[in-house]
Parts: C-alpha cells; structure tokens; sequence
C-alpha cells in the first residue's frame, strides 16, 4: 500500500502566482500507482508536461524514499503535484 498525497493548483492571472484548490490523502494499492506512471507518457503527447523525481526525506520521524509527481495542463493554467511513498 502506498499514501498518495495529491495537490491541485490553479494560475492566478492577476497576481502569476499558483492557488492550491484541493488537496486530497488517498491510500492506494500498487496498480493505482502504476496508472499514473503509465500516463505520463499520454499526458506529453497531450501537450502537458510532466516532471518525476525521487527523494529521500525524514517523514513521521522515518526516512522514506517519496516519489513526487508534477503535471502540468497544456495551457499552463494549472498543475497537480502528487506526492506518494509505501506504508
């Protein structure tokens, strides 16, 4: 099982700065991760673009290795950024 950490930004013509919307805290089995590895790929012939890094960072007092997540709409007007690491 993996915590997925997923967060929804939205452009903010007036100011250029990103809005978070809606965040949400799934837990989720390995083909739902799986899923969203697989889309990237889709997503960039979409026009979007996608960014994926691994880290390894102290969460909870544990040193976990999270892998981070972030797309971006082709009309650059809003992102997701997904966070998820096992449990």
């Amino acid at each position: 099982m993996y915590k997925l950490i997923e967060k929804r930004y939205e452009l903010n013509n007036e100011t250029m700065l990103w809005e978070e919307k809606r965040t949400e805290e799934l837990e989720v089995n390995q083909k739902w991760i799986n899923n969203i590895v697989e889309s990237i790929g889709f997503f960039k012939n979409l026009g979007g673009e996608e960014t994926k890094t691994t880290y390894r960072q102290k969460m909870d007092g544990v040193i976990r290795s999270t892998t981070h997540l972030v797309s971006m709409s082709p009309d650059r007007q809003s992102k997701t950024h997904r966070i998820w690491y096992a449990i």
